[in-house]
């Protein structure tokens, strides 16, 4: 009879737990959704990334059309791939423009420059709310 007791009260406190816990759960995400409408957080990853208008071919063609290949690195013949890091914001401008890796020969200050230029994005979005987004840009300088 003592163990038909304890395996109730068992059940009954694990039940509660388990309510406690699926209440508790559901707290959290409303919570998220209202940190992410007014937080300044910036994520590294959402469900949906942040792009350019048009896609990547449009970025690529953004590029093609807008840079200034640098007199330094065209003279010493420097190619490579420079890194910026932005941050796609709310309404899709960019900021935190920072170069992650450069290359030198005035290709880091080229990119520099295309990112300012860049039109605004669209924003990375977490359950469908536009949110801060932390993103990688490379920026191909290759001699033709």
């Amino acid at each position: 009879m003592k163990i038909i007791q304890i395996i109730g009260t068992l059940l009954i406190v694990s039940l509660s737990f388990g309510a406690q816990a699926q209440e508790y759960k559901e707290l959290t995400q409303q919570q998220m959704d209202s940190i992410a409408q007014t937080s300044d957080e910036i994520f590294d990853l959402v469900e949906v990334m942040p792009q350019f208008p048009g896609g990547v071919d449009s970025l690529k063609a953004f590029i093609d059309k807008n840079m200034v290949y640098p007199a330094l690195a065209k003279e010493y013949k420097i190619a490579g791939t420079v890194f910026m890091g932005v941050v796609v914001e709310k309404d899709g401008s960019l900021t935190n423009i920072t170069v992650k890796r450069g290359i030198g020969g005035g290709c880091d200050e080229e990119a520099q420059l295309l990112i300012q230029k860049m039109p605004r994005w669209i924003p990375g979005t977490q359950r469908g709310i536009p949110v801060r987004t932390r993103y990688n840009i490379p920026i191909i300088f290759k001699l033709k």
